[in-house]
């Protein structure tokens, strides 16, 4: 699924400064989405009570360019791993939640749907396919070398 829903960030106003200097680590150290007190969440919830916090907007703004190259990461794996699919897919759901109109977040997105619908052929229930229909040496390609040409 591409919904992603920010954790729940409990924060006043008074506590803006303090969770913005707690996103900043959070940054820092890679914690991007997955819990309250990952940047993202952060971010958007310092975001909600200021809508101009000019320093919280650039932390997002690096938060999703980060959250991207985690994505593309996870990409140039996904033809042999389906667990990085689904990450691929999990970070596609949080970047379209944070600007699903944003240029770098739609090419991602197309990236994901094209691994998608490279993938699914090859794979039947968990079992690649590829081993029982080999090219004419008796090997196949793996989506793997498809979708790095095709990215």
């Amino acid at each position: 699924s591409l919904t992603w829903r920010a954790p729940d960030v409990a924060l006043a106003k008074d506590g803006i400064a303090d969770a913005r200097k707690r996103a900043d680590a959070a940054l820092r150290d890679g914690a991007l989405f997955e819990d309250a007190d990952d940047a993202i969440p952060l971010y958007l919830a310092i975001l909600r009570i200021e809508p101009d916090d000019t320093r919280a907007q650039a932390g997002l703004g690096r938060a999703r360019k980060a959250l991207l190259e985690l994505g593309r990461e996870a990409l140039s794996y996904a033809g042999e791993d389906a667990q990085a699919l689904r990450d691929a897919r999990r970070i596609a759901a949080v970047a379209r939640a944070i600007d699903g109109d944003d240029a770098a977040t739609l090419a991602y997105l197309s990236d994901v749907d094209l691994a998608d619908r490279l993938w699914y052929p090859l794979w039947d229930g968990g079992i690649r396919l590829d081993h029982a229909v080999g090219d004419a040496h008796g090997q196949a390609a793996g989506l793997h070398g498809l979708v790095k040409s095709t990215l």
